[in-house]
């Protein structure tokens, strides 16, 4: 590996550093097992978390588009937005993803 004094190049190492003590909410063994699969013939345990990472903010996004929606309908229809649950749908999660130009015809 190059080592320079490019601040960028600091960044990125901070940034592996960080990696190490962040835990995701997709095991490690999972992302590795997907990257593998994909044709990453030798992962790195900094690829995966990476990958991780950024799995899981797409899917925390989606999900807080959905609960927006859900909340800007209720509103609308002069329901009351205080409630503790919603439901999830898969016609919610696949308008939102449209939202995104992500079109799902079905989920398996």
């Amino acid at each position: 590996m190059v080592q320079t004094n490019n601040p960028n190049n600091n960044e990125v190492q901070s940034f592996i550093q960080m990696l190490q003590n962040y835990e995701s909410v997709f095991p490690d063994a999972l992302l590795m097992h997907i990257m593998h699969r994909s044709g990453v013939s030798k992962p790195s345990a900094a690829a995966a978390r990476t990958l991780g990472i950024a799995a899981q903010k797409f899917v925390s996004d989606i999900i807080n588009d959905a609960l927006a929606l859900t909340e800007l309908r209720e509103d609308a229809k002069g329901g009351i937005t205080n409630r503790e649950t919603f439901i999830l749908t898969q016609d919610l999660v696949k308008e939102v993803l449209s939202h995104r130009e992500i079109f799902a015809d079905s989920f398996h």
